[in-house]
């Protein structure tokens, strides 16, 4: 049974002013690895508050840790830098949290990018499923816990993301959303789509420095599990 978490990053309207990407990230962890790496995301932001003075408690909220305000939980914007890059660190080395991003340009797109998102994201999932052998539990299963309920697809869209029926005998009932601030997963894939979209529409914040080599490590993060 495997967990995926999944976030999303821009908007899917066509409107003046909407994103010119959608981009949607997932974090899939193996239920028997999930206690292990839940406590080790634990001990991780034990050192956040310990080594840089990030509250344990707090979420981790990429567009406001990264955000122009000064000061966010009383830390300059360098010092949130710096926990991003740990975080990112943290997601770098462990081989039990597998990541998936698709990355839609709208402008390049005539279909419906949310749709056409969802198909390519789980696509790319289902396939890593079918290729993985866990030594403890090799019983199939797929849960997807989305960033809220806004992100979650509904019945109708799922049938329409997997016309070839591809997650029958694996889907464990309905995506449902779940909020950010409850679940440590959700922030990872929250800071890993957050990032992607500075990647190929960067604010006036990500063009040189320190955050440059903050989107140079999230790419890397993406190359190495296969993702262009």
């Amino acid at each position: 049974m495997h967990f995926l978490y999944v976030d999303e990053s821009g908007d899917v309207g066509s409107k003046s002013g909407s994103s010119s990407h959608f981009i949607l990230c997932g974090i899939l962890v193996h239920h028997a690895d999930w206690h292990r790496v839940r406590n080790e995301a634990r001990q991780m932001r034990t050192r956040l508050c310990s080594n840089f003075g990030f509250p344990e408690a707090a979420e981790i909220h990429a567009s406001e840790l990264l955000s122009r305000t000064d000061r966010h939980f009383s830390l300059s914007r360098r010092m949130r830098l710096r926990c991003a890059a740990h975080v990112l660190g943290f997601i770098e080395v462990r081989p039990a949290i597998r990541r998936f991003r698709t990355v839609i340009d709208k402008d390049k797109t005539g279909d419906d990018c949310y749709l056409k998102a969802w198909t390519g994201l789980l696509s790319k999932v289902v396939t890593e499923i079918k290729t993985l052998r866990h030594d403890h539990c090799s019983s199939p299963g797929l849960v997807i816990v989305c960033d809220d309920h806004r992100t979650a697809p509904r019945l109708k869209i799922m049938k329409l993301v997997d016309p070839l029926s591809r997650l029958e005998g694996l889907l464990v009932d309905l995506p449902f959303g779940l909020a950010s601030q409850d679940s440590q997963m959700l922030q990872l894939a929250d800071l890993l789509a957050y990032l992607s979209k500075q990647v190929v529409a960067p604010s006036g914040l990500f063009v040189s420095g320190a955050e440059i080599l903050l989107l140079e490590r999230c790419e890397r993060i993406f190359l190495s599990a296969g993702e262009g």
